[in-house]
C-alpha cells in the first residue's frame, strides 16, 4: 500500500482534511497536497504528522532473534537515536513461550491437563499484565534476557502462593456471611 494512501487515512481517521493539516504546519493547501499524492515523506515527517494529528507512530527494525530497534521520536532526548523498547520485547517472549506451553498441553492426555490447569491459568494471567503493565527498563531487559521468564516468574509465584490460598478462604467465609445473613432478611420479611 502506497504511503500516500496511508497518510489520507490518518487524516481521515483523525478527522483532519488536507486543508487543516496543511494550516496546522504552515504551509499552503496545493504544497501540501502534492506532498501528499508524491508520497516521499521522511520518518521525521511521518513523526510530525502522528503529533499534529493526535498518533503515536512507532517504526522498528526487526532482527532475526526477535530483537527491536525502534526509531525514537525526534523531539525526544536521544534525538534520531534508536533506542530498544524492552517491554516489547519481553511481551513477545512471554506470549511466545506462553503459546509453547498451550502446544505442550495439547500433547497430553486430559488428567495430565487437569493438573497442569492451575499453571495455565497463572501463566494466562502474567501474559496478560506483562501487555497491560509497563515494567521498568532495566527490570523488562533483565527479564527478556532470562531463557523462559515466564516460568521463572510463575516458579517465583509459587514460592508465594500462600496467600492465594488465605484470600480464597477469606472469599468463601465472606460470601458465606452474606448468604446467612440474607436467609436471615428473607425470614424476617416472610414473618
Amino acid at each position: 500500500m502506497a504511503v500516500d494512501y496511508k497518510i489520507k487515512e490518518v487524516l481521515k481517521h483523525t478527522g483532519f482534511t488536507m486543508m487543516r493539516y496543511a494550516a496546522e504546519k504552515g504551509v499552503a493547501f496545493q504544497s501540501m497536497s502534492r506532498k501528499i499524492n508524491h508520497g516521499k515523506w521522511t520518518v521525521d515527517q511521518l513523526y510530525e504528522l502522528a503529533k499534529i494529528t493526535g498518533c503515536t507512530l512507532r517504526c522498528s527494525f526487526t532482527f532475526a532473534d526477535g530483537t527491536r530497534l525502534y526509531l525514537s521520536d525526534p523531539e525526544m532526548k536521544g534525538g534520531d537515536f534508536m533506542a530498544v523498547d524492552y517491554n516489547e520485547l519481553l511481551y513477545e517472549k512471554v506470549q511466545a513461550e506462553y503459546d509453547a506451553f498451550i502446544e505442550e498441553l495439547k500433547r497430553m492426555t486430559p488428567e495430565q491437563v487437569i493438573d497442569r490447569a492451575y499453571e495455565k491459568v497463572t501463566k494466562e494471567n502474567m501474559v496478560t499484565i506483562i501487555r497491560e503493565e509497563n515494567l521498568t527498563p532495566a527490570e523488562a531487559k533483565a527479564l527478556n534476557r532470562e531463557k523462559y521468564p515466564l516460568d521463572r516468574m510463575y516458579q517465583e509465584w509459587l514460592d508465594t502462593d500462600v496467600s492465594e490460598m488465605q484470600m480464597l478462604k477469606d472469599s468463601i467465609d465472606d460470601t458465606a456471611k452474606k448468604a446467612v445473613k440474607e436467609m436471615k432478611d428473607k425470614q424476617k420479611e416472610s414473618r
